[in-house]
């Protein structure tokens, strides 16, 4: 083997090599993006889960305290006032609640565009990394150019079969 043919075949080594580093690499980063993006997700799934429960236990408690209120023998003025006070919590919790939900929708609408996009750049290295591999392929298929073309020619074995 002369030293260009060793130079060529050592390069393809070299590039095969680097393309599947390069492929290992941006598909782990991707994994490692994919599972932030899930574990963030679910963390957001929990935390709207406790505000629900907090809120609907802060409702429950507000109604009852609420019909407790209705039963006491206390004066009119004294009443009405503390009415006033479990509106004014109702209506708190209740806008509590709504921008609660808010922020874990935004959230989770984040989160999901963030994992379509890495999926997507991921999906797009793949491909544009097809013909790379393709061409590494077709190099080590070609068979060697150069001064020695005959003599590979001579050492290649030739099947009886051939026309």
């Amino acid at each position: 083997m002369s030293e260009q043919e060793a130079f060529w075949q050592a390069l393809i080594v070299i590039a095969g090599a680097a393309s599947a580093v390069v492929t290992s690499t941006v598909g782990a980063r991707a994994y490692a993006w994919k599972r932030d993006a899930d574990r963030k997700l679910l963390e957001i799934r929990q935390q709207a889960s406790e505000a629900k429960q907090q809120a609907e236990q802060v409702s429950a408690l507000t109604v009852a305290i609420a019909r407790l209120a209705d039963n006491w023998n206390r004066s009119d003025e004294r009443a009405a006032e503390e009415r006033r006070r479990f509106t004014e919590v109702l209506a708190a919790s209740a806008e509590t609640e709504r921008r609660l939900t808010q922020a874990v929708e935004a959230n989770s609408e984040g989160l999901l565009a963030t994992r379509a996009a890495v999926e997507a750049l991921a999906r797009n290295l793949h491909d544009s990394l097809q013909p790379l591999h393709a061409l590494l392929a077709d190099l080590r298929a070609a068979p060697p150019a150069g001064r020695n073309r005959r003599a590979v020619r001579r050492a290649t074995p030739v099947s009886p079969h051939a026309e």
